[in-house]
Protein backbone atom coordinates (compact mmCIF):
# COMPACT_ATOMS: atom_id res chain seq x y z
CA UNK A 1 0.00 0.00 0.00
CA UNK A 2 0.97 3.58 -1.11
CA UNK A 3 0.39 6.67 1.38
CA UNK A 4 -1.29 8.26 -1.15
CA UNK A 5 -3.80 5.13 -1.67
CA UNK A 6 -3.95 4.37 2.56
CA UNK A 7 -5.58 8.17 2.15
CA UNK A 8 -7.56 7.61 -0.66
CA UNK A 9 -9.15 4.78 1.08
CA UNK A 10 -10.34 6.55 3.78
CA UNK A 11 -11.43 9.60 1.78
CA UNK A 12 -13.85 7.33 0.46
CA UNK A 13 -15.03 5.56 3.23
CA UNK A 14 -16.07 9.18 4.54
CA UNK A 15 -19.08 10.63 2.85
CA UNK A 16 -18.27 13.28 0.27
CA UNK A 17 -18.33 16.48 1.26
CA UNK A 18 -20.79 17.54 -1.47
CA UNK A 19 -22.95 14.58 -0.64
CA UNK A 20 -26.20 15.54 0.57
CA UNK A 21 -26.46 14.32 4.45
CA UNK A 22 -30.39 13.50 5.21
CA UNK A 23 -29.28 13.67 8.84
CA UNK A 24 -25.96 16.15 9.96
CA UNK A 25 -25.80 14.13 12.99
CA UNK A 26 -25.65 11.04 11.11
CA UNK A 27 -23.63 12.55 8.26
CA UNK A 28 -20.79 13.59 10.90
CA UNK A 29 -20.84 10.34 13.02
CA UNK A 30 -20.71 7.82 9.81
CA UNK A 31 -17.14 10.55 8.95
CA UNK A 32 -15.93 9.90 12.77
CA UNK A 33 -16.30 6.42 12.45
CA UNK A 34 -14.91 5.86 8.97
CA UNK A 35 -11.59 7.10 10.43
CA UNK A 36 -11.59 4.64 13.60
CA UNK A 37 -10.44 1.19 13.73
CA UNK A 38 -13.28 -0.39 14.47
CA UNK A 39 -12.76 -3.46 12.85
CA UNK A 40 -9.88 -5.90 11.94
CA UNK A 41 -9.40 -4.43 8.12
CA UNK A 42 -9.02 -0.98 9.88
CA UNK A 43 -7.16 -2.26 12.87
CA UNK A 44 -4.32 -3.52 9.99
CA UNK A 45 -5.01 -0.07 7.95
CA UNK A 46 -3.39 1.63 11.12
CA UNK A 47 -0.46 -0.32 10.93
CA UNK A 48 0.16 0.24 7.82
CA UNK A 49 -0.59 4.24 7.77
CA UNK A 50 1.93 4.45 10.91
CA UNK A 51 4.33 2.77 9.07
CA UNK A 52 3.93 5.71 6.43
CA UNK A 53 3.47 7.98 8.58
CA UNK A 54 7.19 7.09 10.53
CA UNK A 55 8.98 6.85 6.57
CA UNK A 56 7.21 10.61 5.87
CA UNK A 57 9.24 12.39 8.67
CA UNK A 58 12.04 11.91 5.83
CA UNK A 59 10.25 12.65 3.09
CA UNK A 60 9.21 15.96 2.72
CA UNK A 61 6.77 15.38 -0.39
CA UNK A 62 5.08 12.60 2.12
CA UNK A 63 5.07 14.96 4.94
CA UNK A 64 3.28 17.87 2.74
CA UNK A 65 1.07 15.12 1.14
CA UNK A 66 -0.07 14.31 4.55
CA UNK A 67 -0.25 17.65 6.12
CA UNK A 68 -2.32 18.11 2.79
CA UNK A 69 -4.94 15.18 3.63
CA UNK A 70 -4.94 16.72 7.84
CA UNK A 71 -6.06 20.43 6.30
CA UNK A 72 -8.52 18.57 4.26
CA UNK A 73 -9.81 16.83 6.71
CA UNK A 74 -10.29 19.46 9.46
CA UNK A 75 -12.17 21.35 6.55
CA UNK A 76 -14.56 18.69 5.93
CA UNK A 77 -15.14 17.89 9.68
CA UNK A 78 -15.46 21.82 10.75
CA UNK A 79 -17.99 21.43 7.94
CA UNK A 80 -20.00 18.44 9.27
CA UNK A 81 -19.80 19.72 12.99
CA UNK A 82 -21.00 22.88 12.43
CA UNK A 83 -24.05 21.42 10.44
CA UNK A 84 -24.70 18.70 13.46
CA UNK A 85 -24.61 21.95 15.89
CA UNK A 86 -27.21 23.52 14.44
CA UNK A 87 -26.35 26.45 15.57
CA UNK A 88 -25.41 28.53 12.64
CA UNK A 89 -21.78 28.84 13.49
CA UNK A 90 -19.49 29.05 10.28
CA UNK A 91 -16.80 25.93 9.48
CA UNK A 92 -13.95 28.41 10.74
CA UNK A 93 -15.38 29.33 13.98
CA UNK A 94 -13.20 28.68 17.02
CA UNK A 95 -15.08 26.29 18.71
CA UNK A 96 -16.14 24.33 15.34
CA UNK A 97 -12.51 23.98 14.43
CA UNK A 98 -11.80 22.91 17.99
CA UNK A 99 -13.68 20.00 18.28
CA UNK A 100 -12.45 19.16 14.65
CA UNK A 101 -8.69 19.21 15.66
CA UNK A 102 -10.62 16.86 19.38
CA UNK A 103 -11.62 14.29 16.44
CA UNK A 104 -8.39 14.66 14.84
CA UNK A 105 -6.71 13.78 18.08
CA UNK A 106 -8.91 11.41 19.18
CA UNK A 107 -8.31 9.38 15.13
CA UNK A 108 -4.87 9.42 15.53
CA UNK A 109 -5.05 8.36 18.94
CA UNK A 110 -6.62 5.19 18.23
CA UNK A 111 -4.42 4.26 15.51
CA UNK A 112 -1.60 4.83 17.12
CA UNK A 113 -3.46 2.22 20.24
CA UNK A 114 -4.28 -0.38 17.94
CA UNK A 115 -0.76 -1.11 17.10
CA UNK A 116 -1.03 -2.51 20.82
CA UNK A 117 -4.02 -3.75 20.48
CA UNK A 118 -4.71 -5.63 17.10
CA UNK A 119 -7.22 -8.02 18.53
CA UNK A 120 -9.54 -4.96 18.58
CA UNK A 121 -9.70 -5.12 22.53
CA UNK A 122 -10.18 -0.93 22.20
CA UNK A 123 -13.08 -1.06 19.83
CA UNK A 124 -15.64 -0.57 22.26
CA UNK A 125 -13.45 2.17 24.25
CA UNK A 126 -13.61 3.64 20.34
CA UNK A 127 -16.95 3.69 20.14
CA UNK A 128 -17.54 5.38 23.62
CA UNK A 129 -15.40 8.05 22.45
CA UNK A 130 -17.96 8.56 19.50
CA UNK A 131 -20.29 8.83 21.75
CA UNK A 132 -18.88 10.89 23.81
CA UNK A 133 -17.86 13.38 20.91
CA UNK A 134 -21.31 13.54 19.90
CA UNK A 135 -23.14 14.35 22.87
CA UNK A 136 -20.14 17.08 23.33
CA UNK A 137 -20.46 18.20 19.97
CA UNK A 138 -24.13 18.24 19.33
CA UNK A 139 -25.11 19.52 22.95
CA UNK A 140 -27.55 15.99 23.30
Amino acid sequence: ATFESVLAEMNERMTPAGEPAPDPEEALRHDIEATLPLDRYRIDGARVLLALWEHSVANEELAELYRDHLRRWRRLLAARIAAARGRGEPPDDPAVTGLAGEVIGLTIGANVTALMFPDGALVPEHRAHVDRLMRDITGD
